[in-house]
């Protein structure tokens, strides 16, 4: 694989917090900056994907309605009933 070199500017404690990432696994800083860009990269672009996906259906109207994805969602155990109560609730207060 082709590497380059750059810089970013890092607040004080997020770099005394990578060294001390680094030392406790043995790892180097690199390795620990390029594994979390990495995954920031493959996170980011995975919701733009699925986004535009979205956006493509919509424009096929190939819509699920809101209450089949909520279903789905504690079907698969991603969301508690609960859980779902209380964010509504919490959003309601923010509205």
């Amino acid at each position: 694989m082709e590497t380059t070199i750059t810089s970013i500017r890092l607040p004080l404690e997020i770099k005394q917090r990578i060294e001390a990432l680094a030392e406790a696994t043995g790892r180097s800083k690199n390795y620990l900056l390029t594994e979390a860009v990495t995954r920031y990269v493959d996170h980011e672009a995975w919701q733009v994907a699925r986004i535009e996906e979205g956006l493509r259906s919509a424009d096929t109207e190939r819509l699920i309605p809101h209450e089949e994805v909520v279903a789905g969602l504690i079907e698969k155990g991603m969301i508690t009933p609960d859980g779902l109560e209380r964010a509504r609730e919490q959003l309601a207060d923010e509205w």
